[in-house]
């Protein structure tokens, strides 16, 4: 274990590493590894649905026995800064071992501070979302190219993103994260505006299209779908021919009560908006949590929000119907089309379930998935949903 941790005066640790326990919501103790530094705990989640982190971030602070005798109530938040988050990273690597480090940490980005004293105020909705994309910015695409699931949704959204804006420029994406479509989209030539809640997610897109030599036709706008018309100010109406969203900002808001009029005065008259959603009555998380016997996600999933970490997402999640979505975008946009992103594919917070489908299963599913795609009863019970609107031209609004 090496060299006992040093304290201070006070008999907070100052450097090193070791355990600690956190006492969880229910009133039990986790043990957690920990690497001090300037006083400061830092600990990293092992698992993507770690409902501890969850809880402790939403609350600003965490309760730490480190010893039999003494809890400290500590300041909880997450490392923004990359270089300190690798850095920390790195230590756990070398004083936990590698054994540990691959069975446990291997691919995080996520650091937690704990700092003993006073708890921080806790975050707002806003803030918790933004920090968590900005915490995970570094190891995001490779994440998303590496599971099986992502892959296959955003294969299906870029084909269907190409087929539909072919020709269209300029286009507004919101939500982009680190570019899964946005990158194709620019290679295919498209002049494309890139809105995203996480500064390091912008910053992670502009590197992946300069290294692929396409920068000069991406703008990025550090904003949220909620603001999306501060975010647009200076574009002026109708500066956008297309748009598109998919797999997240419509489903973190709460409230989209602006959404459709920033969109309507963004988008010109005819132009097409596609949005991948979240559907709240989804077929195949329910039958997954039953044959598992997981009653808690079954009942989870049933919520609105669904509760953060009841499934493989960190944050609060808003699943959707068609027409609560439509209602949001008002008279000003026309469904066209309903369509399922997919349909059999197992749920992202079932790894297992996905491995033991293994690779001549998975062919199988994707075939029997596309094929229901184009049902409508597949779109209808699918965990995600590929919405096609028409921006009205009929609308008297000065565009």
């Amino acid at each position: 274990m090496g060299p006992p941790p040093s304290e201070s005066g006070t008999g907070a640790v100052v450097e090193g590493h070791g355990t600690l326990q956190l006492q969880t919501p229910d009133g039990r103790q986790l043990t957690l590894r920990f690497v001090a530094l300037g006083g400061v705990y830092y600990v990293v989640p092992a698992a993507v649905r770690t409902p501890w982190a969850s809880y402790i971030l939403g609350r600003g602070e965490a309760v730490i026995r480190l010893s039999r005798d003494r809890e400290v109530p500590m300041g909880a938040s997450l490392v923004l800064e990359p270089e300190l988050a690798r850095s920390i990273l790195e230590r756990f690597r070398s004083l936990h071992g590698e054994r540990a480090w691959s069975r446990y940490f291997a691919g995080r980005t996520k650091v937690i501070a704990l700092r003993p004293g006073a708890p921080s105020a806790p975050p707002s909705e806003f803030d918790r979302i933004r920090d968590e994309f900005n915490a995970v910015a570094p190891s995001y695409a490779r994440a998303v190219a590496s599971d099986p699931v992502d892959a296959y949704l955003r294969e299906r959204s870029t084909s269907r993103l190409t087929q539909l804006l072919n020709g269209l420029d300029p286009i507004l994406e919101v939500g982009c994260g680190t570019g899964s479509e946005t990158l194709p989209l620019l290679r295919l030539g498209h002049q494309i505006v890139a809105v995203d809640i996480s500064v390091r997610m912008l910053e992670e897109l502009r590197s992946r299209a300069e290294q692929a030599g396409v920068s000069s036709q991406l703008t990025t706008v550090e904003g949220r779908l909620a603001r999306l018309d501060d975010a647009l100010r200076a574009f002026g109406p109708g500066a956008f021919r297309a748009g598109f969203s998919t797999f997240g900002a419509f489903n973190l808001e709460r409230d989209l009560s602006t959404v459709g009029p920033a969109l309507l005065a963004a988008l010109r008259p005819g132009a097409p908006l596609f949005l991948a959603v979240l559907n709240r009555h989804a077929l195949m998380p329910l039958a997954a949590a039953i044959g598992s016997r997981h009653w808690g996600a079954f009942s989870a999933r049933l919520r609105n929000p669904i509760p953060a970490d009841s499934s493989r997402y960190p944050l609060d999640v808003y699943a959707r119907r068609p027409y609560e979505i439509s209602e949001a975008l008002g008279s000003g946009f026309q469904l066209e089309a309903l369509e399922a992103a997919s349909v059999l594919a197992p749920p992202d917070d079932l790894p297992r379930a996905r491995r033991a489908v293994g690779p001549r299963g998975t062919s199988a599913l994707r075939r029997w998935d596309e094929r229901l795609a184009r049902t409508r009863l597949g779109a209808e019970v699918a965990e995600w949903q590929f919405l096609t609107y028409r921006r009205r031209a009929d609308r008297a609004d000065g565009v």
